[in-house]
């Protein structure tokens, strides 16, 4: 029997902020940046360099959609010390916008014209708004910018059209749980695998069935370790050609959402990712991360038909992640002491 070739395992990080810190404009979003997409906690910081950090260290890499609207009302600057970062660390920069940027910017990019998604506009209005995104990470260093997440997941068919106008290669906007409210790239049937569309290769958002009808994102802080490891463990027994795991640059954060510099870290999202991390390296012959550059060498050929099914968890992989869950809504204080305790029975992996 030939050899399996391995999983591929795409570790998506949408890197994104929003001003909330109300000198924000005049200092060009500094304070929201070291919170949002730095990670500045009293404990240290567990953004954008933390994840590449680790990433690098255990041998992986990641691709980056990052948000570049935003440049254009504080300017390339902060978003080339941005994608420095990442680049430097091995990883990936790919695009990613957020219409939400209209009502900040002081010179409106389309006049009175305001988008919650992308989605929302002309196909014309759009490649506008990819074109301009595009100019401005290319503007800070971002290398063969070939793959696009929408902000919100907020495409539609309109969207993937202006990006092969645009000369984007693939879409990664699919997320089944969003089909209902922001995403509009409903195909009439869950899409698991990269698929065709509208002239780029689609990448959807992995999911799989936590319980009877209800499908859960492979998103870091939405599923537990167990859970992320047992879902691409499934994935390649059925020989799934991508797996597609997202997270944001603050997503290792808990209480950002305050209009201040410092949060604190989720001690339990940072343990899904070093643990993550952990997997993936011990399990080279099985999972290999991989990017969209990546693709462009090792091109995509061919239809990965017929779809598989969504994967099933167990009762008790669920029941521990929601426990978890839980915790974390409990106040942080009062989170790290019930941990602890659980630490000392053996449970601090819940």
């Amino acid at each position: 029997m030939a050899p399996r070739d391995p999983l591929e395992v795409m570790i998506t990080v949408d890197v994104e902020a929003w001003p909330r810190c109300e000198d924000w404009k005049r200092d060009r979003l500094a304070g929201d940046l070291a919170r949002d997409i730095y990670g500045a906690t009293p404990d240290g910081d567990f953004g954008i360099k933390y994840q590449v950090d680790l990433l690098r260290r255990h041998g992986l890499k990641g691709v980056f959609f990052v948000e570049a609207l935003m440049a254009c009302e504080i300017g390339v600057a902060p978003l080339a010390k941005i994608v420095d970062v990442i680049q430097e660390a091995g990883s990936e920069v790919q695009l990613h916008i957020h219409t939400e940027w209209f009502e900040k910017m002081s010179e409106p990019l389309l006049g009175a014209t305001r988008a919650y998604n992308i989605r929302e506009l002309s196909r014309d209005d759009q490649i506008v708004v990819i074109e301009t995104a595009l100019e401005n990470l290319r503007a800070a260093g971002a290398e063969n910018v070939n793959a696009y997440r929408a902000g919100n997941f907020g495409a539609d068919f309109q969207t993937l059209d202006a990006l092969v106008q645009c000369g984007i290669r693939y879409d990664s906007s699919y997320n089944y749980s969003y089909l209902e409210t922001e995403c509009g790239l409903d195909i009439g049937e869950m899409l698991v695998q990269p698929r065709q569309l509208e002239g780029l290769w689609e990448y959807p958002v992995s999911s799989f069935r936590d319980y009877p009808g209800h499908y859960r994102p492979a998103q870091l802080c939405a599923v537990s370790a167990l859970e992320m490891q047992a879902a691409m463990q499934q994935a390649y027994a059925e020989e799934w050609r991508s797996f597609v795991i997202v997270s944001h640059s603050f997503e290792l954060l808990r209480d950002r959402k305050l209009p201040q510099k410092f949060a604190h870290p989720d001690w339990s999202v940072i343990g899904r990712f070093d643990a993550l991390c952990e997997f993936l390296s011990e399990n080279r012959s099985r999972f290999r991360t991989t990017g969209f550059l990546d693709l462009d060498t090792r091109p995509v050929t061919g239809e990965f038909a017929p779809l598989h099914p969504p994967m099933a968890q167990s009762t008790a992989r669920t029941a521990a992640r929601m426990a978890s869950q839980a915790l974390r809504r409990l106040p942080r204080k009062r989170e790290e002491t019930v941990r602890k305790t659980l630490a000392r029975f053996g449970l601090g992996k819940l």
